[in-house]
């Protein structure tokens, strides 16, 4: 048996709460060890969406140093 089979096998049975805490745990270990990816997916996209309003198209906007650094 492998062992996410058996981690499986031992949360499976125990109570909703107590479950919801090693998933918790589980996310704690992940993110610890330097998987971003099981840290939390929710964050992303709060951050995502934070930075969505900032985004502009600025592709026919002319740079000017002169102009920029006379304001």
């Amino acid at each position: 048996m492998s062992l996410a089979a058996r981690i499986y096998d031992r949360v499976v049975s125990l109570p909703q709460q107590a479950a919801s805490e090693v998933l918790q745990f589980a996310d704690f270990l992940a993110a610890r060890y330097g998987k971003p990816e099981a840290a939390g997916s929710a964050q992303r996209q709060d951050a995502a969406a934070f930075y969505m309003r900032f985004q502009a198209d600025l592709s026919s906007y002319r740079f000017d140093r002169d102009e920029a650094n006379a304001r």
